[in-house]
């Protein structure tokens, strides 16, 4: 079995309490990957802190003591006292990418785990909230707030507002996460193998690493041909934005046509 291609040059645990981490943008499969982790009887947790580790989009962003992070339920109050010790670390630290345009489709259709504002309207807004915390969005098109930077409403402009909010969030929380990880895993071609050899989860799972089962990756909801985002739309954004996701999409192994999962 080949290693998870090495990103960073840390080799070991810095110290004394270290925990995998698998993070990257949201809407990109961690929810997916967590239960698949989890079925194979390996105690991680999603969106907290396990003994194996966890898997978290939220946590790809860097603990700031300081941040109010309890202002929101992303964070709890154990997750932030493990964070804030000295001893703690998050290794090693996994970045998951899917392809930018069913990633910012997804972003776009609703920022939650189940994909559909139907059964995730609750969590849209908090997500987007967290993410403003440690990335600024722009503004144009917004026509309503619920505080200041934090755009709750576009008016007749719903469909851009939320997509130029998506692809900055994209491009800057995956910018974010990248500069701090050691793997990287395309969700489209996961081996869940691969990983738990890579990061030391054998013993948790019968039959080690021979035992280890997965499902292919697929989204929990099916998008509507007409609001699927295009390249098109993207570029219409401006601001070079088209190019710059592009270049990422390329430096993480992606063409310009994504898999069809």
């Amino acid at each position: 079995m080949t290693p998870l291609p090495l990103l960073s040059t840390s080799p070991t645990c810095p110290t004394l309490h270290c925990v995998p981490l698998i993070t990257g943008c949201g809407r990109s499969g961690t929810h997916f990957m967590a239960d698949e982790i989890i079925s194979n009887s390996i105690p991680i947790k999603h969106e907290r802190i396990g003994p194996a580790g966890s898997v978290s989009w939220i946590y790809g962003a860097p603990h700031i003591p300081t941040l109010r992070t309890l202002e929101t339920w992303f964070a709890s109050e154990e997750d932030t006292r493990k964070r804030s010790d000295p001893n703690f670390e998050f290794f090693p630290i996994i970045h998951v990418v899917r392809h930018p345009l069913k990633a910012i489709t997804s972003l776009v259709t609703c920022f939650c785990g189940c994909g559909s504002m139907a059964c995730g309207a609750w969590a849209d807004e908090p997500s987007w909230e967290w993410a403003g915390k440690h990335i600024e969005f722009s503004q144009e098109y917004c026509k309503t707030y619920r505080r200041e930077g934090l755009c709750i409403g576009y008016g007749g402009e719903e469909r851009k507002g939320r997509l130029k909010r998506a692809v900055e969030y994209w491009v800057g929380w995956n910018e974010m996460v990248e500069g701090g990880s050691h793997y990287r895993i395309r969700m489209e071609e996961y081996d869940l193998g691969e990983l738990v050899e890579t990061v030391g989860w054998e013993k948790w799972v019968k039959g080690g690493k021979g035992g280890v089962k997965q499902s292919p990756f697929k989204r929990k909801s099916k998008t509507k041909k007409h609001n699927e985002v295009t390249w098109e739309e993207i570029r219409e954004l401006g601001g070079g934005m088209e190019d710059k996701v592009k270049e990422m999409a390329a430096r993480y192994g992606y063409g310009l046509i994504p898999p069809d999962v």
